[in-house]
Protein backbone atom coordinates (compact mmCIF):
# COMPACT_ATOMS: atom_id res chain seq x y z
CA UNK A 1 0.00 0.00 0.00
CA UNK A 2 1.05 3.57 -0.51
CA UNK A 3 2.14 5.32 2.71
CA UNK A 4 0.16 8.54 3.06
CA UNK A 5 1.03 11.01 4.51
CA UNK A 6 4.29 9.27 5.49
CA UNK A 7 5.76 5.85 6.19
CA UNK A 8 5.80 6.41 9.94
CA UNK A 9 2.25 7.75 10.08
CA UNK A 10 0.98 4.80 8.01
CA UNK A 11 2.75 2.34 10.31
CA UNK A 12 1.26 4.09 13.36
CA UNK A 13 -2.23 3.75 11.88
CA UNK A 14 -1.65 0.06 11.06
CA UNK A 15 -0.26 -0.63 14.57
CA UNK A 16 -3.15 1.16 16.30
CA UNK A 17 -5.68 -0.83 14.28
CA UNK A 18 -3.85 -4.15 14.68
CA UNK A 19 -3.39 -3.74 18.44
CA UNK A 20 -6.69 -1.91 19.00
CA UNK A 21 -4.98 0.92 20.87
CA UNK A 22 -4.88 4.70 20.65
CA UNK A 23 -1.86 6.58 19.39
CA UNK A 24 -0.97 7.59 22.96
CA UNK A 25 -1.25 3.98 24.13
CA UNK A 26 0.95 2.88 21.24
CA UNK A 27 3.58 5.48 22.14
CA UNK A 28 3.51 4.28 25.76
CA UNK A 29 4.07 0.68 24.56
CA UNK A 30 7.31 1.51 22.74
CA UNK A 31 10.29 0.02 24.61
CA UNK A 32 12.86 2.58 25.73
CA UNK A 33 15.57 1.02 23.52
CA UNK A 34 13.45 1.87 20.46
CA UNK A 35 12.86 5.56 21.28
CA UNK A 36 15.45 6.47 18.62
CA UNK A 37 14.42 3.57 16.32
CA UNK A 38 10.65 4.05 16.29
CA UNK A 39 10.32 3.03 12.61
CA UNK A 40 12.14 -0.24 13.29
CA UNK A 41 9.83 -1.02 16.19
CA UNK A 42 6.74 -0.13 14.15
CA UNK A 43 7.85 -2.42 11.31
CA UNK A 44 8.34 -5.25 13.78
CA UNK A 45 5.03 -4.98 15.59
CA UNK A 46 3.07 -4.60 12.35
CA UNK A 47 5.02 -7.22 10.36
CA UNK A 48 5.53 -4.52 7.73
CA UNK A 49 8.29 -3.34 5.47
CA UNK A 50 8.71 0.30 4.46
CA UNK A 51 10.25 0.93 1.05
CA UNK A 52 11.60 4.07 -0.52
CA UNK A 53 13.12 4.19 -4.00
CA UNK A 54 16.46 2.80 -2.87
CA UNK A 55 16.18 1.73 0.77
CA UNK A 56 13.97 -0.19 3.14
CA UNK A 57 13.14 -0.62 6.81
CA UNK A 58 11.98 -3.97 8.05
CA UNK A 59 12.63 -7.65 7.69
CA UNK A 60 10.56 -8.95 4.77
CA UNK A 61 8.87 -12.32 4.86
CA UNK A 62 8.75 -14.51 1.73
CA UNK A 63 5.56 -12.91 0.38
CA UNK A 64 6.99 -9.42 0.90
CA UNK A 65 10.26 -10.44 -0.80
CA UNK A 66 8.26 -11.57 -3.84
CA UNK A 67 6.47 -8.21 -3.94
CA UNK A 68 9.72 -6.30 -3.57
CA UNK A 69 11.25 -8.32 -6.42
CA UNK A 70 8.27 -7.37 -8.61
CA UNK A 71 8.85 -3.71 -7.76
CA UNK A 72 12.55 -4.16 -8.59
CA UNK A 73 11.71 -5.83 -11.92
CA UNK A 74 9.36 -2.94 -12.72
CA UNK A 75 12.15 -0.44 -12.01
CA UNK A 76 10.36 1.04 -8.99
CA UNK A 77 12.75 -0.15 -6.28
CA UNK A 78 16.54 -0.06 -6.61
CA UNK A 79 17.75 -1.04 -3.14
CA UNK A 80 18.81 -4.27 -1.52
CA UNK A 81 16.39 -6.74 -0.01
CA UNK A 82 17.79 -7.18 3.51
CA UNK A 83 16.74 -7.19 7.13
CA UNK A 84 17.42 -3.77 8.62
CA UNK A 85 16.49 -4.27 12.26
CA UNK A 86 16.82 -6.66 15.15
CA UNK A 87 13.89 -8.84 16.16
CA UNK A 88 11.96 -8.18 19.35
CA UNK A 89 12.47 -10.74 22.10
Amino acid sequence: MYAVPSHQEKLIAIACEKLNVTRDELNDMCPREYYADFMDWLCQITDSVSLWTDMMFGSPNDIQVDSIRKLTDAGLYHGAIISTYRKLN
